[in-house]
């Protein structure tokens, strides 16, 4: 997963999520994180610097060396306050399936960068009639073939041409995904694989943070919602609803600037607070999950992460 600039904090995409893990161009990883380890008398190389990083090499290191949520999670906030997140997103998951009436034993899904299976198994535990997971990572594929065997899941880079024929799929979801495609070229084709295989009246959910303004940096764009829009429609996908994911649980960024730096700021002392204590996390969690679930069912736009909801014409 996810989902999530840079990531010292929550507000940027990066490996947050539970997916993410079938394109190239992600976060340049810390020091002291998987495959990222320095010499000595080396210079530090700043933390957005692209010659840092190679995805595949860094996904595979990290989900080998732990292929759970903690592997795939923002290690920032400690597993407690992560598996709140991830349970609200199954509460968000399953509000957009009864919206779109959406009846898993009749789906064929394609999903994209399925990671360590967070999503895969609440498709699983719905009786979905097929799913091929799309992931870049060996690991992956591995994994959740042998955990999975009833699916199908295949190495591929998303960016490139998918191993599905047209009109082949009713859902096609990239959750916490998209962001991590920098160049726009590559994120175009992406989106147009997702229209080719989806079947007329097929939808595409995407989550991703839709800012007010895009943010770029050298691993990932979160794209503004009208980019979104301009790119679906050239593709034969019209944006038919949102659904937000977080209020209270993730750093507001479809906000005003000042709100946005007063969240900003909140959140960096969070987790500090939340590193220091992993009980902290727990009880916050419970807390914040409590007032999400109920800010979230009314509203169709929220201030961070929001699943968009695209049907292909």
């Amino acid at each position: 997963m996810t989902h999530t600039s840079g990531h010292g904090r929550l507000d940027a995409p990066d490996a947050s999520t539970p997916d993410g893990h079938g394109i190239r161009g992600r976060r340049t990883p810390a020091d002291g994180e998987p495959g990222t380890a320095r010499q000595p008398g080396t210079a530090r190389q700043p933390a957005d610097s692209p010659a840092t990083y190679d995805p595949e090499t860094f996904w595979e290191a990290r989900l080998r060396g732990r292929f759970d949520l903690s592997g795939a999670g923002f290690r920032g906030i400690g597993k407690p306050f992560n598996e709140a997140l991830y349970r609200q997103r199954e509460i968000v998951f399953d509000r957009v399936l009864r919206r779109l009436r959406i009846d898993p034993p009749q789906s064929r899904v394609v999903e994209l960068g399925p990671g360590t299976g967070f999503y895969v198994e609440l498709w699983k535990r719905r009786g979905v009639r097929s799913l091929l997971g799309l992931d870049i990572t060996a690991v992956a594929s591995e994994r959740l073939t042998a955990a999975y065997p009833s699916f199908a899941f295949q190495q591929v880079d998303i960016t490139e041409p998918w191993p599905s024929p047209d009109a082949s799929a009713d859902v096609v979801t990239a959750f916490d995904v998209l962001f991590h495609i920098v160049d726009d070229v590559r994120f175009a084709t992406a989106i147009g694989e997702a229209g080719r295989v989806l079947r007329p009246g097929g939808v595409l959910l995407v989550s991703d943070l839709f800012p007010r303004r895009a943010i770029r940096g050298h691993h990932h764009v979160s794209r503004t919602l009208a980019e979104y829009k301009a790119a679906l429609a050239r593709h034969g996908l019209d944006v038919v609803s949102r659904a937000p994911v977080f209020v209270t649980m993730h750093p507001a960024v479809d906000v005003p600037a000042a709100l946005a730096a007063l969240s900003g700021r909140w959140w960096s002392w969070l987790e500090r607070w939340l590193i220091a204590d992993p009980r902290r996390g727990r009880r916050m969690g419970r807390i914040l999950a409590s007032i999400d679930r109920v800010l979230t069912r009314p509203l169709r736009g929220g201030p961070s992460t929001e699943v968009l909801i695209a049907r292909k014409r």
